[in-house]
């Protein structure tokens, strides 16, 4: 009877711990699948999904802006026009720039400021200060030394500097210097190309030149400065008029209507600028023969 009693006691409490370890199990088993669930979806969401869905990413490439060139060549075109340096052509000799002027720049200053001037030679002022300014606008330099200025034409000293008043004064000791003088301009220029070298901008041109009037070269129509290589085709327009002038500005159309025909004519010249802040600084000039 004890043994029953106790029996019945005790069997609801076997009951209870089989019943927790069954739950326990159950609840295990549950958490694991929850965790390997949970696992599942991290992977699917990480990989899987991004893999799938994820846009490709494109690498954004920068192109550098491309330099106009061919507004550069503009600029520099007025930069040698404005500046009458022209008479370069006259020389024909290759220039480098250094702070030491040759004779070639200090001529072709004196007629720059001579013109700007209207020609009064009485009322040219070409003081130290004055001609540092066209060095620094022109070449980008300010000069060491103040040589003489010498007549292409007939090798005399036309101005002396002076370093006491420190500018330029006539040489009166010249007691007859009257010539025709030459041709400093040409009539039009053709650019035949440009380039960015090394950071310096090298421009090739070709022009047209019309011979002085006052000496034999008149009548004719040349490619360089020096007026040697005769343009025979060009002579039409001289005297057309029977006045027996130029008619330059059909010259002109001519030339430039014809830019295949006479882009590679020879003498070229050639310009190299370098660039500092806004200003284009002559470097070099060459003369390609």
């Amino acid at each position: 009877m004890e043994n029953q009693i106790d029996n019945r006691i005790q069997s609801p409490v076997e009951n209870q711990t089989n019943k927790g370890g069954k739950g326990k199990t159950v609840l295990i088993v549950i958490l694991i699948v929850l965790l390997l669930g949970a696992l599942g979806y991290i992977a699917y969401d990480k990989f899987l999904v991004k893999e799938t869905t994820e846009p490709e990413k494109t690498e954004k490439k920068v192109e550098k802006s491309k330099e106009n060139l061919d507004n550069i060549a503009v600029t520099l075109l007025e930069k040698i026009n404005n500046y009458e340096l022209d008479l370069l052509d006259v020389y024909g000799n290759n220039l480098t720039v250094s702070s030491i002027p040759t004779n070639e720049q200090l001529d072709t200053m004196y007629f720059y400021l001579a013109e700007k001037n209207n020609n009064d030679m009485e009322t040219l002022k070409m003081t130290k200060t004055v001609v540092d300014d066209y060095f620094n606008s022109v070449y980008g330099i300010t000069p060491t030394e103040y040589p003489n200025i010498v007549c292409k034409l007939d090798n005399v000293i036309e101005y002396i500097y002076d370093n006491t008043k420190q500018e330029y004064v006539f040489n009166h000791n010249v007691v007859a210097h009257a010539h025709g003088g030459y041709s400093k301009k040409s009539l039009t220029q053709m650019v035949t190309n440009i380039k960015n070298e090394n950071g310096n901008y090298v421009i090739d041109v070709v022009k047209l030149y019309a011979g002085s009037m006052l000496d034999t070269s008149a009548g004719h129509y040349y490619s360089d400065g020096q007026c040697n290589n005769v343009l025979a085709e060009f002579d039409q327009f001289f005297g057309a008029d029977t006045t027996g002038e130029y008619d330059t500005a059909s010259a002109i159309s001519y030339f430039q209507s014809n830019e295949d025909k006479y882009k590679n004519n020879k003498p070229q010249y050639r310009y190299t600028f370098k660039k500092d802040n806004n200003n284009y600084s002559l470097v070099s000039y060459e003369v390609i023969k």
